[in-house]
């Protein structure tokens, strides 16, 4: 009996949850993106702290280079993305981080969308995953970086 109630409690979770994780993976049910979810090191946080570029962490460029070069779980289509795309993450109910908690890696900070300012094209987008804050950086300032595919 206990098998059963647990079982069902399981499956009623997983249908009404928006979002799914497998392997480095989380993915969207409701717009179909897969979103990148690996762990960040303690030098990628780091390095963030000190406004400089290493793997998960870059300036602007540097997000999409690495965003186009990933291969992660069998898949090599990843790109960053855009302020729209990011955004459909942020849970304005909750903070610090402002992140469905399906997601395991999630240092408070900035990350990085591929959308540039229209006023500026020095600056681009992000969202400071902590509150759910946007705002503008210039995009030689260093972020953190979570791709998607779609």
């Amino acid at each position: 009996m206990k098998k059963i109630i647990l079982t069902t409690t399981i499956l009623v979770s997983s249908l009404l949850s928006d979002f799914y994780k497998e392997n480095s993976m989380v993915t969207d049910i409701q717009t179909a993106f897969q979103w990148q979810d690996q762990e960040y090191s303690q030098d990628e946080i780091d390095i963030y702290k000190d406004g400089d570029s290493f793997n998960k962490v870059g300036n602007f460029e540097d997000a999409i280079a690495y965003c186009e070069d990933l291969v992660l779980d069998g898949y090599s289509d990843w790109r960053l993305a855009n302020f729209n795309e990011l955004y459909t993450l942020v849970d304005r109910n909750i903070s610090n981080p402002a992140l469905n908690s399906i997601f395991e890696n999630v240092p408070n900070g900035k990350y990085w969308s591929s959308t540039t300012v229209e006023s500026n094209t020095d600056k681009g987008w992000v969202i400071d995953i902590e509150y759910a804050n946007s705002e503008w950086l210039d995009k030689t300032t260093s972020a953190y970086i979570r791709c998607i595919r779609n």
